[in-house]
């Protein structure tokens, strides 16, 4: 049985990188921190190894004693009021890893895939194909993208790494506590609103279609490869909000949020950020995220190397996420 270590195993999309791991037949390690809740992992198949990417005496030991197959580095950092932080957890720690797991495990190491982001190469706004693509140069609008960009770079680097990289675009599904807020918003609120644009094209993947695809590709023999992953289609927000109301079966009012509004917003917050030192939600550079007008990207190398179709429609996957909000008392 093949041994896989899956980190960030604790969050979101590494819980049910697990559960797809455990569904395949594989003997599947979650990689957490001690203080790591282990809410979504309760599954008594899982094996637990703590994980200090500070301490790299500690990860070849572990690496040494369970002498893994495969490795999906999930973990990093989302938001963080430091943009150094982006870049210490998901671009140092992200590399060193990689040097640490090839220097130990050597030829036993089959596949190291990096989880990193559309965002890494930005938006499709000024592409001449319009679409997000790897023919493009990345250009990425956040602290965020280009952290898992420097990553991306510093992974191709380590000769004889089985490298694989996937970029998801926006992820969501039961679990998921960011875009979350849209249900919350639409429930209390009654509204389904668009930020500057209604005709901005967004892309999504459900996670279970996300999960399957990873785990596709780190048990192949294709290494040194990347790929976006997103369902294939282009969606409006006000569909995404609009299958969110029906969803909770709520008739809801429309709108467009104008930039101007939303710039004189981050004026203040940028204001308050200089007070209390930290770093607002709602800042220059998640503005200028939110006004790309196209996230569209290329998965045709997705679907040729790994047959890769998202099995969930949009609507059906919020109507199953919506259904597990409620059972788990989020709604």
């Amino acid at each position: 049985m093949s041994k896989i270590l899956i980190t960030g195993a604790s969050g979101f999309v590494g819980s049910w990188l697990v559960k797809e791991a455990l569904n395949r037949g594989l003997d599947t390690f979650a990689g957490i921190r001690s203080t790591s809740s282990k809410k979504f992992l309760q599954d008594d198949r899982i094996k637990f190894v703590n994980l200090d990417f500070t301490d790299h005496d500690a990860l070849r030991q572990m690496l040494k004693e369970n002498s893994f197959d495969m490795i999906i580095h999930n973990a990093g950092v989302t938001r963080t009021h430091q943009d150094s932080i982006y870049f210490k957890v998901n671009s140092e720690y992200t590399i060193d890893f990689a040097k640490i797991a090839l220097d130990t495990l050597r030829d036993n190491l089959k596949k190291f895939l990096f989880i990193s982001s559309i965002e890494a190469y930005g938006s499709a706004d000024d592409t001449a194909e319009g679409v997000v693509s790897n023919d493009i140069k990345p250009s990425p609008r956040t602290t965020y993208g280009l952290s898992k960009l420097r990553a991306e770079k510093g992974l191709f680097d380590i000769a004889g790494l089985p490298l694989l990289i996937l970029r998801p675009t926006a992820v969501f599904g039961p679990g998921e506590k960011d875009l979350f807020e849209f249900w919350q918003t639409v429930k209390r609120f009654r509204i389904t609103p668009s930020v500057g644009d209604a005709e901005i094209k967004y892309s999504f993947v459900y996670v279970k279609d996300l999960v399957r695809v990873v785990v596709d590709a780190v048990t192949s023999d294709i290494t040194g490869k990347s790929y976006f992953v997103s369902d294939g289609r282009i969606h409006k927000m006000k569909d995404f909000l609009g299958h969110i109301a029906d969803s909770l079966s709520l008739k809801t009012f429309g709108f467009t949020i104008p930039f101007f509004v939303l710039d004189a917003a981050v004026v203040v917050t940028g204001l308050i950020d200089k007070v209390t030192g930290k770093k607002s939600l709602l800042n220059p550079e998640q503005m200028a995220k939110a006004k790309a007008r196209n996230w569209d990207c290329d998965i045709a190398d997705l679907v040729k190397d790994f047959d890769y179709q998202a099995e969930f429609s949009l609507q059906d996957a919020i109507h199953e996420t919506t259904q597990w909000y409620k059972s788990n008392n989020w709604l």
